[in-house]
């Protein structure tokens, strides 16, 4: 159970957009392993998906979507909308975890306040940074989540490739009835190298390995047991 807060504004509408086709496919593929879900556009007024966090269902993944490319291309919010935002989804019955989703032009003030209540707060918040290309936004994003709780990663488009689809317009008889969409793909962050998750799982993987190097000569220097030998 999970809320998840969008703090997009983007330069353009073009990357707004993009922004939205991204985000959907997260509704689309994510949304299915939880239980129950919530969705909060951080702006001046925050616009909510829903009052509680709703079952998931494919009519409200398909709610959610729909709700998802309602919201308008807005200005940036004003400074402690963010903070606002997260109290508020921190409040909802049965929240388990916070996932926000941000171009990080959080001010300064409105940042350490949000630390602060990261911190204090009973729900991990987990940081998404979108298109975020500088290092210092980078790591504050990564404070911000290692002191919530949480977990950080980076998502960034690295290139728009065409994608040809069957139309579901007629146009009529001698017609292809294909259109050509833009196929945004994204990835990680490549100024971004500072994977925690991905560093804990090696270094456990090399412990293992280095207890199962002790654990063979001793296991090897056993005797046999005894094929007359009764167990008791």
């Amino acid at each position: 159970m999970a809320t998840f807060l969008i703090d997009i504004s983007c330069s353009s509408s073009k990357m707004y957009d993009q922004f939205l086709w991204s985000f959907e496919s997260v509704i689309k593929d994510q949304l299915k392993n939880l239980r129950r879900f919530n969705i909060i556009k951080v702006q001046d007024s925050i616009i909510k998906f829903s009052e509680s966090l709703v079952p998931v269902s494919s009519s409200s993944i398909e709610a959610a979507v729909e709700w998802l490319w309602s919201l308008q291309h807005l200005e940036p919010s004003q400074t402690f909308a963010l903070p606002s935002a997260f109290q508020y989804a921190a409040s909802l019955n049965e929240n388990e975890a916070i996932y926000l989703f941000t171009e990080n032009n959080t001010s300064i003030p409105a940042m350490e306040t949000l630390l602060h209540l990261a911190e204090s707060s009973p729900v991990p918040l987990n940081v998404v940074s979108y298109c975020c290309e500088k290092e210092a936004d980078l790591n504050a994003l990564a404070a911000l989540a290692k002191r919530g709780r949480g977990t950080f990663h980076t998502y960034t488009i690295r290139m728009t490739v065409p994608n040809y689809q069957r139309s579901e317009v007629n146009f009529g008889a001698g017609k292809s009835g294909i259109v050509a969409r833009n196929l945004h793909i994204g990835g990680p962050n490549k100024n971004w190298n500072k994977r925690r998750d991905c560093y804990l799982i090696f270094k456990e993987l090399e412990t293992c390995r280095d207890l199962l190097t002790r654990i063979k000569p001793l296991i090897s220097n056993q005797p046999e047991p005894s094929k007359n030998s009764v167990s008791s």
